[in-house]
């Protein structure tokens, strides 16, 4: 089997590749960088040219380069518990692709959020982006996070997507004291991205109180 092969079928098992397609490339579009202290990340492209279309697909390769729990691999496998955690919680995160020793591919997430808000073109599309913000951060709190930083949110367009699962997140716990800190943290990013406009902040405060309600009731049972 040659080379080219090899590499087929290597994505074929991820699959990042359909089975028997032979015309298929893999295009490195950014070496590796450091994302934060924990993690260096390369991106790269799967195209595949199909009879019809050009298809691509964007992902990440992550590495995991400081082992908060004894060992790279062990930290690494501690955020993939914490992304399933958050997904079993409603909360979108980007596909995986597949883990290896301290290494991860996922799917990349275009969008970064706070400057996206500001720059939708579409109003019910931003108010939707906006609401599923506050959802995400009652999420959060109610599963007992505390994180220090919300700087790396994203999104698909229409959506919110969590792609840190490390330090920034934090483990779940008990449920912090403080239930607007989460809130605090996405307002200050939406106003360092131009992204909020003051006299909406009381509105959207009232919302996520509510949420935090209405999500406790569900939780807990308790009215």
């Amino acid at each position: 089997m040659d080379a080219d092969s090899d590499l087929r079928a290597i994505l074929a098992c991820l699959g990042l590749l359909e089975t028997g397609l032979q015309d298929a490339r893999i295009i490195e579009t950014e070496d590796w960088r450091q994302l934060g202290h924990e993690t260096f990340i390369l991106e790269f492209q799967v195209v595949e040219n199909r009879p019809n279309r050009l298809r691509s697909r964007d992902y990440l390769v992550k590495a995991c380069v400081v082992g908060t729990s004894g060992s790279l691999h062990k930290t690494l496998l501690e955020w993939v518990e914490r992304r399933h955690h958050l997904q079993r919680l409603g909360i979108s995160v980007p596909n995986l692709v597949g883990t290896g020793r301290a290494l991860l591919i996922e799917e990349k997430i275009p969008n970064k959020l706070y400057s996206y808000i500001h720059s939708v073109p579409n109003e019910q599309t931003r108010k939707r982006l906006i609401q599923s913000m506050l959802e995400t951060a009652a999420t959060l709190h109610l599963a007992g996070y505390n994180p220090i930083s919300l700087h790396d949110w994203m999104s698909r367009g229409n959506d919110v997507v969590l792609v840190d699962f490390g330090s920034d997140l934090g483990p779940p716990g008990a449920t912090p004291p403080d239930p607007f800190a989460i809130f605090r943290l996405i307002m200050g990013h939406l106003r360092l991205a131009g992204s909020i406009e003051e006299d909406s902040l009381q509105s959207m405060r009232d919302e996520y109180a509510r949420l935090l309600r209405s999500f406790e009731v569900d939780q807990y049972g308790m009215a």
